[in-house]
């Protein structure tokens, strides 16, 4: 009976140590899946602040470049839509006359062509470029 009782006890001890050791490496594993989320996610705002310094870098040599306003918008409308979730982009550029113009930026998906969309009281010539 003493030798059987003795089984037993060694039996528990290790059902014990095995438990132990799973609740930590539970433990640890939690941690570390933890630390890998946290790694992803600096990783993608580095990558996304990369990528913003990158457009505004692309924008502010275009416009160094001597082109027109008309080329400077469509260029950063282009790079901001591409960069960005969105699909189009507006923009109003007003003359000395006190009368401007709207640049609409539309990516492949919208499908709509050059129109004259009423502003106020005047037609304002909406000028498509696509992606």
């Amino acid at each position: 009976m003493t030798i059987n009782s003795g089984l037993e006890s060694e039996v528990t001890d290790y059902e014990a140590l095995y438990r132990r050791i799973r609740r930590r490496y539970e433990r640890e594993r939690e941690v570390r899946m933890e630390a890998e989320r946290i790694a992803e996610d600096g990783l993608s705002q580095l990558y996304a602040r990369n990528r913003q310094q990158a457009l505004m870098e692309a924008v502010a040599a275009q416009a160094n470049s001597g082109l027109s306003v008309e080329d400077i918008v469509r260029f950063a409308f282009s790079q901001a839509c591409e960069m960005g979730p969105w699909c189009m982009a507006l923009a109003w550029l007003p003359d000395s006359k006190g009368s401007g113009r709207v640049f609409r930026l539309a990516s492949h998906l919208s499908g709509h062509g050059g129109f004259e969309k009423p502003l106020g009281s005047e037609l304002v010539a909406v000028i498509p470029y696509l992606v």
